[in-house]
């Protein structure tokens, strides 16, 4: 029964690869098939009858749309976290700039304060940072969970402010990282791959003090798989070609 599934397999994984051809390289594909009929020329290479090829090009079939269909689901969902990292980006950049213009206005505040004899000098606030308030010479900051604490004009522009905008700048740093990542991982995406299961030299390389050569490709075949859907109108009902 193994080496009748292990045949089966390869045949599977043979067809695959032809399917794929046909798909997406279609004069490789010619050049293999030629004018006849993929049923034809499988049932020729193979040798097997009418009902097993019938089998064996459906799941090959059948493999492929799933991998066409996740492939489909992956491109949609890097899509999402793109469109994600870039509103975080937008975000964090309108923040930043907030915190940006009210340090400027502080440095200006602050010379015009020691400069003024009367001390009457008004801080222009932003509406963005309600939760920060100048006074005086000193800055009250209310966070989140109604916690007050009051600053120096000096200490308030290198403690918090600095610190903040230095932080936000790296946040968008890593979040244009990940874009670009996900680009990369998304031209990776244009197409399903091939079955390929390692060269000649690497399987004789690997194979010379463990297993043969004969007996690794068995073993791969044995355990070929190719993601899949349960919904699929082929049948593809499984995960792995059994």
């Amino acid at each position: 029964l193994d080496d009748t599934m292990i045949k089966f397999k390869k045949a599977v994984c043979y067809t695959y690869n032809l399917v794929f051809l046909e798909k997406y390289e279609p004069d490789k594909y010619m050049n293999i098939v030629g004018n006849t009929t993929l049923f034809k020329f499988v049932k020729r290479k193979l040798n097997y009858t009418t009902y097993y090829v019938n089998a064996i090009i459906r799941l090959a079939k059948g493999m492929l749309k799933s991998q066409i269909s996740n492939i489909e689901n992956y491109i949609t969902q890097i899509k999402e976290q793109i469109k994600t990292k870039k509103d975080k980006i937008k975000e964090t950049v309108k923040k930043m700039n907030d915190l940006i213009i009210f340090r400027d206005r502080l440095y200006e505040y602050r010379i015009n304060y020691k400069k003024s004899k009367t001390k009457n000098v008004k801080f222009k606030h932003l509406k963005t940072l309600p939760h920060i308030t100048v006074n005086g010479n000193t800055v009250t900051f209310r966070s989140f969970n109604k916690c007050i604490t009051t600053y120096g004009l000096y200490e308030f522009e290198y403690s918090y402010l600095n610190s903040k905008i230095r932080h936000y700048k790296k946040l968008i740093g890593k979040y244009k990282h990940r874009i670009d990542n996900l680009n990369a991982k998304l031209k990776r995406l244009n197409k399903p791959r091939r079955q390929v299961f390692g060269s000649i030299k690497f399987i004789s390389e690997y194979c010379k003090n463990k297993y043969s050569r004969s007996v690794l490709i068995d073993r791969k075949y044995n355990s070929f798989e190719v993601s899949g859907r349960w919904d699929l109108p082929s049948g593809n009902r499984t995960l792995c070609a059994t």
